[in-house]
Protein backbone atom coordinates (compact mmCIF):
# COMPACT_ATOMS: atom_id res chain seq x y z
CA UNK A 1 0.00 0.00 0.00
CA UNK A 2 2.84 2.39 0.82
CA UNK A 3 4.40 1.84 -2.63
CA UNK A 4 1.10 2.73 -4.28
CA UNK A 5 0.78 5.89 -2.19
CA UNK A 6 4.32 6.90 -3.16
CA UNK A 7 3.51 6.36 -6.85
CA UNK A 8 0.45 8.61 -6.53
CA UNK A 9 2.52 11.25 -4.72
CA UNK A 10 5.18 11.13 -7.43
CA UNK A 11 2.55 11.47 -10.15
CA UNK A 12 1.05 14.49 -8.39
CA UNK A 13 4.45 16.14 -8.09
CA UNK A 14 5.23 15.40 -11.72
CA UNK A 15 2.01 17.18 -12.72
CA UNK A 16 2.89 20.11 -10.44
CA UNK A 17 6.39 20.41 -11.92
CA UNK A 18 4.97 20.32 -15.45
CA UNK A 19 2.35 22.95 -14.52
CA UNK A 20 5.07 25.20 -13.13
CA UNK A 21 7.12 24.81 -16.32
CA UNK A 22 4.11 25.62 -18.51
CA UNK A 23 2.97 28.57 -16.42
CA UNK A 24 5.53 30.97 -17.89
CA UNK A 25 6.39 32.12 -14.38
CA UNK A 26 9.56 31.58 -12.43
CA UNK A 27 9.48 28.47 -10.31
CA UNK A 28 9.71 30.61 -7.19
CA UNK A 29 6.71 32.73 -8.22
CA UNK A 30 4.69 29.65 -9.13
CA UNK A 31 5.51 27.99 -5.79
CA UNK A 32 4.54 31.14 -3.91
CA UNK A 33 1.17 31.28 -5.72
CA UNK A 34 0.54 27.61 -4.99
CA UNK A 35 1.62 27.84 -1.35
CA UNK A 36 4.45 25.37 -1.89
CA UNK A 37 7.83 25.80 -0.25
CA UNK A 38 10.43 26.18 -3.04
CA UNK A 39 12.74 23.80 -1.18
CA UNK A 40 10.06 21.10 -1.30
CA UNK A 41 9.42 21.77 -4.98
CA UNK A 42 13.14 21.54 -5.84
CA UNK A 43 13.61 18.40 -3.73
CA UNK A 44 10.79 16.65 -5.59
CA UNK A 45 12.07 17.88 -8.93
CA UNK A 46 15.51 16.47 -8.14
CA UNK A 47 14.04 13.21 -6.83
CA UNK A 48 12.00 12.67 -9.98
CA UNK A 49 14.89 13.70 -12.24
CA UNK A 50 17.17 11.20 -10.49
CA UNK A 51 14.55 8.48 -10.85
CA UNK A 52 14.25 9.13 -14.58
CA UNK A 53 18.02 9.18 -15.01
CA UNK A 54 18.52 5.94 -13.09
CA UNK A 55 15.75 4.29 -15.13
CA UNK A 56 17.33 5.50 -18.38
CA UNK A 57 20.75 4.23 -17.31
CA UNK A 58 19.28 0.84 -16.41
CA UNK A 59 17.46 0.59 -19.75
CA UNK A 60 20.35 1.90 -21.82
CA UNK A 61 20.62 5.03 -23.90
CA UNK A 62 17.44 6.37 -25.42
CA UNK A 63 16.62 9.59 -27.20
CA UNK A 64 13.76 11.68 -25.96
CA UNK A 65 13.17 14.91 -27.83
CA UNK A 66 10.23 17.18 -28.24
CA UNK A 67 9.59 19.82 -30.85
CA UNK A 68 10.61 23.31 -29.77
CA UNK A 69 8.64 26.08 -31.42
CA UNK A 70 10.69 29.20 -32.13
CA UNK A 71 8.58 32.36 -32.16
CA UNK A 72 8.67 34.13 -35.51
CA UNK A 73 10.13 37.30 -33.96
CA UNK A 74 13.36 35.38 -33.25
CA UNK A 75 13.76 34.11 -36.79
CA UNK A 76 15.91 35.98 -39.29
CA UNK A 77 15.34 35.79 -43.01
CA UNK A 78 18.31 37.82 -44.23
CA UNK A 79 21.36 35.96 -45.42
CA UNK A 80 24.16 35.49 -42.92
CA UNK A 81 27.87 35.88 -43.61
CA UNK A 82 30.38 33.21 -42.65
CA UNK A 83 31.42 35.49 -39.76
CA UNK A 84 27.93 35.43 -38.21
CA UNK A 85 27.17 33.11 -35.35
CA UNK A 86 24.03 31.73 -33.79
CA UNK A 87 24.02 32.12 -30.01
CA UNK A 88 21.66 30.12 -27.80
CA UNK A 89 21.47 31.48 -24.24
CA UNK A 90 19.83 29.83 -21.23
CA UNK A 91 20.26 30.41 -17.51
CA UNK A 92 22.92 27.71 -17.37
CA UNK A 93 24.64 27.63 -20.73
CA UNK A 94 25.52 29.61 -23.86
CA UNK A 95 26.01 27.68 -27.07
CA UNK A 96 27.66 29.21 -30.13
CA UNK A 97 26.95 27.69 -33.54
CA UNK A 98 28.23 28.69 -36.94
CA UNK A 99 25.64 30.66 -38.91
CA UNK A 100 25.92 28.13 -41.71
CA UNK A 101 24.77 25.19 -39.61
CA UNK A 102 21.83 23.29 -41.02
CA UNK A 103 18.30 23.67 -39.78
CA UNK A 104 18.44 20.08 -38.52
CA UNK A 105 21.64 20.75 -36.53
CA UNK A 106 20.05 23.81 -34.94
CA UNK A 107 16.90 21.85 -34.18
CA UNK A 108 18.93 19.13 -32.43
CA UNK A 109 20.83 21.65 -30.33
CA UNK A 110 17.63 23.41 -29.30
CA UNK A 111 16.02 20.11 -28.36
CA UNK A 112 18.99 19.18 -26.21
CA UNK A 113 19.01 22.61 -24.53
CA UNK A 114 15.29 22.29 -23.79
CA UNK A 115 15.89 19.06 -21.87
CA UNK A 116 18.84 20.41 -19.89
CA UNK A 117 16.32 22.44 -17.96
Amino acid sequence: METQAMAVREENWLRAIQAAAQSGKTQEAWCREQGIAPSTFYRWKQTLRNRVLSTQQAEGPASCFSELAIPEKYCRTQSLSSQDKILVHTKKVTIELPAGCSEEQLRRVLRAVEHVG
